[in-house]
């Protein structure tokens, strides 16, 4: 991670986007401390494990030692809706997890993405869910990053140094 972040020349970006496993481990501790990060991206599921995870991280990032803005919760896998039957929604890894968990630490639910098969079969082709064929997918994908373009616009308009050009998941 410190060769990755100190050693490419990453030119102008946008935005830098870094996915985490969960948890508060070496590598969150390392990055939260060594590098200028701008702000933070929860990702969770709604089951009750995931959800105790997630908030161990939270805590860590509002630390005073490490003090990184939150953007705010993304619950993934909220739901499975069979693509035929867009109405149905069946709940396999509990409900609302990611929203009691955003209202807890006052921040926003981004979004709550469904558990479709073939979003998983385009992941491992590489296509992402922001192209997949089936406009509740894509539009599910869209409207996250959309929230999180907001929020980051948000946190730029309060915020008293550089504008936020970096976010981690």
């Amino acid at each position: 991670l410190k060769q990755l972040l100190g050693d490419v020349t990453w030119g102008e970006l946008d935005y830098l986007i870094i996915d985490l496993p969960p948890g508060t481990g070496d590598i969150h501790i390392t990055l939260a401390t060594q590098f200028p990060l701008s702000a933070v991206l929860m990702v969770t599921t709604p089951q009750q494990v995931a959800i105790a995870d997630t908030r161990k991280s939270l805590a860590m990032f509002r630390m005073p030692a490490v003090n990184t803005p939150i953007l705010g919760i993304i619950e993934n896998m909220s739901y499975f809706t069979p693509v035929e039957l867009p109405e149905n929604r069946y709940y396999i890894f509990g409900k609302g997890g990611g929203q009691a968990l955003a209202d807890e630490f006052e921040i926003p639910l981004l979004a709550t993405l469904p558990l479709y098969q073939s979003l998983a079969e385009d992941a491992d082709s590489g296509i992402p869910g922001a192209l997949h064929e089936e406009a509740n997918i894509r539009e599910a994908f869209l409207g996250m990053a959309e929230a999180v373009a907001r929020q980051i616009s948000i946190l730029n308009g309060y915020a008293e140094t550089e504008k936020i050009r970096t976010s981690v998941i």
